[in-house]
């Protein structure tokens, strides 16, 4: 065997050493990230409302003539004063005070409007900003009107306020927090509904002398109320076919004030497709059959025959001219809620049986 030389020998140990010792290292450096403490979070900056059950806030209304701002306005006063007993004041003109600016978009002043973020996409829009800070401000903008009111509602809630239906626990029917002291999170949202009509319908069933409903105005305020509560925007009473001076038609004023559309019960195909003499001598096939008889369809009557392609092709075009001419909603409902009231012809018979659920 040669002797080695110990000049290779050298370079050929500190290459061992140095194999084993580079996993260990590596080892250790993943062990240390591993166990290295994350970084804690930012805390969310907090704008004190109401300290001690009061408030430096002032509020300006700035679109005045906008009977939904005032309303909105109210209900923010109002139950900020249940929650912690402040009083909101109105803010003035020179008022340094921090303010809660409150209006419809076009109206705020420009950098308020700046303070907004853009405007969700769909119906009844509003947005928030809550900004703290030296000079600590909360703007509500609203693309429109009704959603003034949502946007106190909104707030409202992330204030610990709940909203539950008035008839399901009459001794109880909001949950509104007590507490001293106020606080927002700072940030800027905005909110739209996907859905144009969400209708609220309250059901007050006819007595048998049709100049009465079986509800009283208290209770069809308080429907009303937890209906905008709700984010519905129409409300849907027969109390709307009363005499205006009806003590039941003076309750729908709430829905008004609030903006909410109103609309009456719809059993409107009486009068979207014509049922007079004439027509129903000319087209009897666009009648429903019931008991082997054709039969004008009228409230609380008959229906239409809807297989009948005289009368669907007909229906877009009368019932067009019909909500033109102011005499019904743009709604509408089928007459009458029984199989008694559908045609009984075999299209309408073998439709039925053969039509899916929709969901």
């Amino acid at each position: 065997m040669h002797p080695v030389d110990r000049r290779l020998l050298a370079p050929l140990v500190l290459l061992a050493l140095c194999a084993m010792i580079a996993p260990a290292a590596r080892a250790r450096a993943a062990s240390s990230k591993a166990t290295k403490p994350a970084a804690a979070p930012t805390p969310v900056a907090m704008v004190q409302l109401v300290q001690d059950g009061a408030t430096p806030f002032r509020l300006e209304v700035v679109s005045p003539k906008r009977p939904e701002a005032t309303f909105a306005a109210g209900e923010l006063v109002t139950y900020l004063g249940k929650i912690s007993g402040a009083a909101l004041a109105t803010a003035a003109a020179h008022d340094a005070a921090p303010r809660i600016v409150l209006g419809m978009r076009a109206d705020l002043a420009p950098a308020d409007r700046a303070r907004l973020p853009k405007s969700a996409a769909g119906s009844d829009g509003y947005a928030i900003a809550v900004v703290g800070g030296r000079a600590p401000r909360i703007v509500v903008g609203a693309d429109q009107p009704r959603g003034l009111v949502y946007a106190v509602y909104d707030l409202l809630e992330r204030l610990g306020c709940r909203f539950t239906h008035p008839q399901l626990e009459p001794s109880d029917p909001e949950i509104v927090p007590s507490r001293r002291d106020v606080e927002l999170p700072a940030g800027r949202w905005a909110v739209a509904s996907k859905v144009k009509y969400r209708t609220l319908l309250w059901h007050e069933w006819r007595r048998p002398a049709r100049d009465g409903l079986d509800t009283t105005p208290e209770d069809l305020a308080a429907q009303i109320d937890w209906a905008m509560k709700s984010r519905y925007n129409v409300f849907e009473s027969a109390a709307l076919e009363l005499p205006p001076d009806h003590p039941l038609a003076r309750a729908l004023q709430a829905a008004k004030r609030r903006g909410m559309m109103l609309q009456s019960p719809g059993h409107n195909f009486d009068l979207f497709l014509p049922s007079d003499p004439e027509t129903f001598a000319a087209h009897p096939d666009w009648f429903g059959l019931v008991d082997g008889n054709r039969m004008p369809h009228a409230l609380y009557g008959s229906q239409f025959c809807w297989t009948s392609p005289g009368a669907r092709q007909a229906l877009p075009t009368t019932s067009s001219r019909t909500s033109a001419s102011g005499r019904t909603s743009t709604s509408s409902s089928c007459p009458g809620s029984t199989a008694a009231s559908s045609s009984r012809c075999a299209a309408a018979r073998s439709a039925r049986s053969t039509a899916r659920p929709t969901t």
